[in-house]
């Protein structure tokens, strides 16, 4: 490996230590051997910058691949075009070639499993929606037939669980991005008012973020949704439109600054006038299930057990009721992990068996459900916060109020 050139995330160590818990996962796990192809781990193992992933995915195509073995050093296949990114990665070992996903990235990889002893061992490859068209309806058939005695197994757990624990440098990011992302909502509630359209709001804050940021030009910097009430009451990454603010309603702002690739993703209610009240009350209940559920933060809980937190935290405010209700709906879970990806294991759920630690990110957004089934009658509005797990419980890393911001 090698110190990574024009590219100062983080240092060669990082990458070096990253690597080494990635062999540790496949040694509990079996694995001689690793295909990593999705973006977000592509980057997290060699710190690979380059601009094409979103262009690569909307054509179907796949722009690296990286195969790991135990003991020889990992490689980088990319395509030709970008083998001026290549200094920005922390490998020694990269292969231009034409096509990653094609006959010319089959036989690389054939190759290079036949060179490590390793073509009729566990090789872990990435499955599940993350994956482009390109690698599943290709590529990996193909690899199939040119390795008939592997033995291929999905690796893409194994990648979350060792992800799932941040770094302290990774933490520092995500703590930055929280901190460009609630300036930015800040600055922004100063300059808006009633009369300005969503899009415009939405337009402050990320002139906001711009001005803070230190490279907003590196692919994509922010995710930003506005959505006022009075549009809907069911308060969901609304996209932006041309609707105009009233004075009845709230805006509910979804959004998280990008910062050196880790995001941050928190949720604010804005108020320039009188909303109704009723909005108000069922926005203040989320607020509290929010917090109830955050004191329960501790590394060794069991994720499930969150749910059961949730639901304690509803029926203390009398509305075993809405808990009941929203047990049918496919969506329900109260939080998700957060670093390269926007949501990223672990996912808040009952069926999540698996226990927090020290080190995880968290956004925690439980929802509370007015008036089910879903109609325009539905109101459902809430705060999220980013947490950091600690050895002795939990983190703010989110810390604005979460009470309603209302104008002066």
């Amino acid at each position: 490996m090698k110190k990574p050139v024009y590219n100062d995330y983080f240092p060669l160590t990082e990458y070096e230590n990253r690597l080494e818990a990635i062999r540790a996962a496949m040694r509990r796990e079996g694995f001689a051997a690793l295909l990593l192809s999705t973006e977000s781990n592509v980057v997290y193992t060699s710190g690979f910058l380059n601009g094409t992933w979103p262009n690569g995915f909307h054509l179907g195509r796949q722009f690296a691949l990286i195969p790991i073995s135990e003991q020889n050093e990992p490689v980088l296949i990319c395509p030709t075009a970008l083998t001026g990114s290549l200094m920005t990665s922390a490998f020694s070992d990269v292969y231009p070639i034409n096509e990653p996903e094609g006959t010319e990235g089959v036989q690389k990889i054939a190759d290079l499993l036949a060179y490590w002893d390793s073509v009729d061992q566990r090789i872990g490859i990435e499955k599940g929606p993350a994956i482009c068209p390109s690698l599943i309806s290709g590529f990996e058939p193909a690899l199939k037939r040119a390795l008939p005695q592997a033995d291929f197994h999905d690796c893409s757990g194994l990648m979350a669980a060792v992800r799932q624990i941040k770094s302290p440098r990774e933490i520092e990011k995500i703590r930055r991005a929280v901190e460009i992302s609630e300036t930015a909502l800040f600055e922004a509630f100063e300059q808006c008012h009633t009369g300005m359209s969503e899009r415009e709001v939405a337009g402050q804050i990320a002139l906001s973020m711009a001005r803070q940021s230190p490279d907003c030009a590196v692919n994509h910097p922010w995710f930003i949704y506005v959505h006022a009430t009075g549009k809907s009451r069911i308060g969901w990454d609304g996209i932006p439109s041309e609707y105009i603010i009233r004075d009845t309603d709230l805006l509910y702002i979804d959004c998280g600054f990008i910062y050196q690739g880790y995001t941050a993703d928190m949720i604010r209610v804005f108020s320039f006038g009188n909303p109704d009240p009723r909005l108000c009350q069922a926005y203040e209940a989320a607020r509290q299930v929010n917090e109830t559920m955050i004191s329960a933060l501790r590394p060794g809980l069991k994720i499930q057990d969150l749910m059961v937190c949730y639901e304690r935290a509803l029926s203390g405010l009398g509305l075993q009721k809405q808990w009941d209700a929203m047990q049918s709906y496919q969506f329900l879970y109260a939080g998700h992990g957060i670093g390269l990806d926007i949501h990223e294991p672990p996912f808040i759920s009952a069926v999540d068996q698996s226990h927090l630690e020290a080190g995880m990110t968290l956004a925690i957004e439980p929802d509370v459900f007015f008036n089910l089934p879903l109609s325009e009658q539905t109101v459902a509005l809430k705060p999220e916060n980013d947490v950091l797990i600690t050895a002795e419980g939990a983190e703010l890393l989110t810390t604005s109020s979460t009470e309603i911001w209302r104008s002066r």
